[in-house]
């Protein structure tokens, strides 16, 4: 979110697109989902279970969403996104 805030597209913030607003809202509805799948394989856990299918469950879905986070962080960033940290003109210091 404070990435796109502080990006600009068509001289507005980012988050007046859109299209840039709908990925915001599928990766907060993510995580979300991640949060609750933690928070049943914590509680399986917590009576003395063993969580199966939902630990591997969540590395799975952290991994391809953090991608998928990336990526878009990335491409909103637009050229400047390939910087690396240090260069003059990288977005957010190369952060």
């Amino acid at each position: 979110m404070e990435l796109a805030r502080a990006t600009r597209r068509n001289g507005a913030p980012a988050t007046r697109d859109p299209l840039v607003r709908q990925a915001l809202a599928q990766f907060h509805v993510e995580i979300e989902m991640m949060k609750y799948t933690s928070y049943r394989v914590f509680s399986e856990i917590i009576r003395g279970g063993d969580p199966r299918s939902e630990g591997s469950m969540s590395k799975l879905t952290w991994s391809e969403l953090n991608q998928r986070m990336t990526e878009f962080a990335v491409a909103l960033e637009g050229p400047a996104g390939q910087l690396v940290k240090g260069s003059a003109h990288a977005v957010q210091s190369g952060r």
